[in-house]
């Protein structure tokens, strides 16, 4: 039968590299690679799938083999590296590549008939998932190069059948360093702007299927920063698909929640924020739990906000396989709270992403198209299992899947509907019938395919399938409960939210200073919002607080205290000018503290005087009252309005020559008092000369 397929080779459409991710995106380890194939085969297709050989001796013969369908999961684990594979369907029929490469570019197409055509013998295929293996063999038999991949043979749809479509929740996490790390920067750049592109382009070319996105809200703040059409351009291709709710960095939520509680309310509710500014949705209330997240990180987010989780499966306590003979592919609730003897434990709704998925799509980096089509045809299996029952399969997708264009087109393509069925051959008219006969009744119409897979989001599944039961199947009553196997990381960020606080504190002292809405200050918030990601070694940290300091000290330095001076006050009461300098290029408000034992200030009598200052200069005159004469000191010093912050400080030299009434008064009594001791002198020392005159003297 393979002989015949064989010889339909050059009638096969060889499939273009563009098309399917190019060569480019492929490894150069292997000699044969896949570069397009039909992912599902219903009634009027043939099997298709096209390869390219690379580097091959003269005289190799390309030979391709299609075994009996897998019965589990762990026989089709098996038949990824061509193990345990049971009978041949068809071939081997070696062909040489010289024969089949007529373009001599090392592109082959290769097909497997499936529909009747004259000539050729059709394999004939149940629904089901059946093994493909192609092999590159050299002149001497040694197999040089082997792809095993898998024709997944869908059933025909039928009106009465009970069996449903196995939903599939694929999440796809966006992961970029964090790039708001420097204040002194008025927009970042350097953002996930090729991640966002090569997202948006795969979800547009599949607005039908939907999935679920886990994206850093930083992240996407940074591309609409540098490139706000990009963020447009995907929040539209994102139609139905769920956003998962995120803080602002990915960061250890369980150690936050000990070390600053606020801080980390703080952190999810920016990132709320931003997903819903930027992409115009709500998040959902769907956490991610990161791998070996453990009890208390996934206590952290139940505790704020989260309604559902997805579990790493490989963190989790493994099942009783006598109940779940099956893949699990139904929510459970999971415990997110130590229990006692008479007290269940918290729980939570989750769903567990499949391991085995999830190691296929590893190898996306190698060769992202064959990955794809084994996920499909894995998945297959899993539909397989329980076709009548609604269940969900949770992939969430390493990040060298996520990142290859090429291997999501080719998942997407896969949760959709299967193609229409090919109209069928009409039957030539016969040039020696009877025209009096009836004409010939038309070929009767092909039956589309039932489609095995449709794409979904976590809330629609958790809507749409019942839960699984502790003992197996489903219970609404008797849920089952799963447990966390990994502990949680005992990660101390004491310091680190402390050395936010205090940045944190600062900030609100410039806000007071050149207003809410300035934009050094909102600058400031992302970078100390950036600053928590877990990502972030010390030093890192260390750098982004210190260009905090430097943009805070550079705005409040621009500001100046008056200059020293002496003034002369001939009263006691008079005025002393100001002379203060605003060099930031906005205006800004200050607080002057004054300080005078021996002065008193009419206008700030609790020895604090606000003060706006403009562009420039600004002279403020500053009513004062001397307690007396002489030189008193002015001690002023500039703050920020709450006091936090010093700015500046200088001294000021009053000095006072006026009398006060009371000084004159005691001066008078001195002076009069003086007169009339004087006076009283005066006319003594008179009366006394008079008489020791001679005159006055009596005889003798």
């Amino acid at each position: 039968m393979l002989v015949g397929a064989l010889g339909l080779l050059t009638a096969a459409p060889a499939a273009s590299q563009a098309a399917s991710g190019g060569s480019d995106s492929q490894s150069t380890v292997s000699l044969l690679r896949l570069l397009d194939r039909t992912p599902w085969v219903g009634d009027g297709f043939d099997f298709e799938l096209s390869v390219q050989v690379l580097a091959t001796p003269a005289g190799s013969e390309l030979q391709m083999t299609v075994h009996d369908r897998v019965r589990s999961r762990s026989e089709f684990a098996r038949s990824l590296t061509g193990e345990g594979l049971r009978r041949r369907l068809s071939g081997p029929a070696p062909v040489p590549v010289e024969q089949l490469d007529a373009d001599g570019d090392g592109t082959i197409p290769l097909l497997v008939p499936l529909v009747d055509r004259e000539g050729v013998t059709p394999v004939s295929l149940a629904p089901g998932v059946y093994p493909v293996v192609v092999e590159l063999v050299g002149p001497d038999g040694t197999v040089l190069d082997e792809l095993d991949t898998h024709l997944v043979r869908l059933p025909a749809l039928d009106p009465e059948s009970t069996a449903v479509p196995l939903s599939v929740a694929v999440v796809i996490a966006l992961q970029a360093p964090p790039v708001d790390l420097d204040a002194g920067i008025p927009a970042p750049s350097g953002g996930p702007i090729e991640q966002v592109t090569n997202l948006t382009a795969v979800l547009a070319a599949h607005p039908d299927v939907t999935v679920n996105v886990v994206t850093g809200p930083e992240s996407i703040a940074a591309v609409a920063a540098e490139d706000h059409d990009a963020v447009v351009a995907l929040r539209s291709a994102l139609g139905s698909s769920e956003v998962f709710d995120a803080p602002w960095v990915t960061l250890d939520e369980a150690a936050w929640a000990r070390a600053d509680d606020g801080q980390l309310t703080s952190l999810l509710a920016r990132g709320r924020r931003a997903l819903t500014t930027h992409l115009a949705t709500s998040p959902s209330r769907t956490r991610l739990l990161p791998d070996e997240g453990g009890l208390a990180h996934a206590a952290s987010m139940v505790e704020h906000g989260a309604e559902a989780l997805v579990v790493n499966e490989a963190d989790l306590a493994a099942l009783d396989d006598g109940d779940f003979p099956y893949t699990l592919a139904r929510p459970f609730d999971l415990a997110v709270s130590e229990s006692g003897d008479d007290e269940p434990p918290d729980t939570v709704a989750a769903l567990a992403s499949d391991r085995d998925l999830a190691a296929i799509a590893t190898t996306a980096d190698d060769d992202p198209l064959l990955a794809a089509h084994q996920i499909l045809a894995d998945l297959a299996v899993i539909a397989a299992d329980e076709p009548e029952s609604a269940r969900v399969a949770t992939l969430v997708l390493p990040q060298v899947a996520a990142m290859s264009p090429g291997f999501l087109d080719t998942l997407l393509s896969g949760l959709e509907a299967p193609p229409a069925p090919p109209l069928p051959a009409a039957v030539p008219a016969d040039p020696n019938a009877d025209p009096e006969a009836p004409p010939p009744a038309p070929p009767a119409p092909i039956p589309a395919a039932a489609p095995r897979l449709v794409g979904a989001t976590i809330t629609e599944a958790l809507a749409a399938v019942e839960p699984a039961g502790a003992e197996g199947g489903s219970d609404t009553e008797d849920r089952l409960l799963r447990r966390l196997t990994a502990e949680t990381p005992n990660v101390d960020v004491t310091r680190a939210a402390r050395l936010l606080r205090d940045a944190q504190a600062d900030l609100a002292s410039l806000r007071t200073v050149f207003g809410p809405a300035d934009a050094s200050a909102t600058r400031i918030e992302t970078v100390l919002a950036t600053a928590a990601a877990s990502s972030l070694a010390g030093e890192a940290r260390a750098d982004a607080l210190a260009s905090v300091d430097r943009v805070i000290a550079g705005r409040l330095g621009a500001l100046h205290a008056p200059e020293r001076q002496r003034v002369r006050l001939t009263a006691r009461q008079g005025r002393v000018q100001l002379v203060l300098t605003n060099d930031a290029g906005d205006p800004a408000d200050v607080m002057l503290v004054l300080r005078g034992d021996r002065l008193v200030f009419p206008d700030a009598p609790d020895g604090r005087l606000p003060v706006r200052l403009g562009g420039g200069t600004t002279r403020v005159n500053l009513q004062v009252e001397a307690r007396s004469s002489g030189d008193a000191p002015l001690d002023i010093v500039l703050t920020s309005p709450d006091g936090r912050l010093q700015l500046g400080e200088s001294r000021i030299t009053v000095r006072t020559t006026a009398f006060s009434g009371v000084g004159i008064a005691l001066m008078a009594a001195a002076l009069a008092f003086l007169g009339l001791w004087w006076t009283r002198t005066i006319l003594r020392e008179r009366r006394t000369t008079r008489q020791r005159h001679p005159s006055h003297m009596r005889r003798g």
